[in-house]
């Protein structure tokens, strides 16, 4: 089953500040409107999640832009979102129905910089919670990337990696 939509609005205001010339502090609000893809017990999709969110931060910048911090809290509520049903698709898989009146809050913790020149490094933790039990996303996640850009004749490459953690 598919469902268009068209003409969706969905507004955004924010309020950034400059404390100082290093921090920054910010507000926002933003309308959500996410459609889905997942069922219900008979097979029909799910109609989009509607809500709202709200966040409120601070983000720094440090030795000449060469070490960047934020700071993240922020609040959801879901006129319409989805939880597991405990039952299955026609098709086998995982069914879902609608919910509302669903909050979410938690906060996002994040660095980044240049350890040395051309060594990059980014690290972030997120903790998230729900009024519902069973949800969609990880409740806490952890990243960790690193890039390293070459010298020399190797100039034009840059090799890297990273790592993610996140709860069930």
């Amino acid at each position: 089953s598919e469902k268009r939509e068209k003409g969706v609005i969905t507004p955004f205001a924010g309020l950034v500040w400059d404390l100082n010339l290093n921090v920054s502090l910010y507000a926002s609000y933003a309308s959500v409107y996410q459609p889905v893809t997942v069922q219900d017990e008979q097979g029909k999709v799910l109609d989009p999640q509607e809500g709202v969110t709200y966040e409120l931060g601070s983000k720094a910048a440090f030795l000449g832009g060469k070490l960047n911090l934020g700071a993240a809290l922020f609040w959801k509520r879901w006129e319409n979102t989805y939880e597991a049903s405990g039952g299955l698709t026609p098709t086998g898989a995982s069914a879902y129905r609608n919910v509302s009146g669903v909050m979410e809050r938690g906060y996002e913790l994040e660095a980044s910089g240049e350890l040395r020149p051309g060594w990059q490094v980014q690290g972030s933790l997120v903790q998230n919670v729900s009024s519902i039990a069973d949800t969609y996303f990880p409740k806490q996640q952890v990243k960790l990337h690193t890039s390293y850009r070459l010298s020399g004749a190797l100039r034009p490459f840059t090799v890297g990696g990273g790592a993610r953690w996140q709860s069930g």
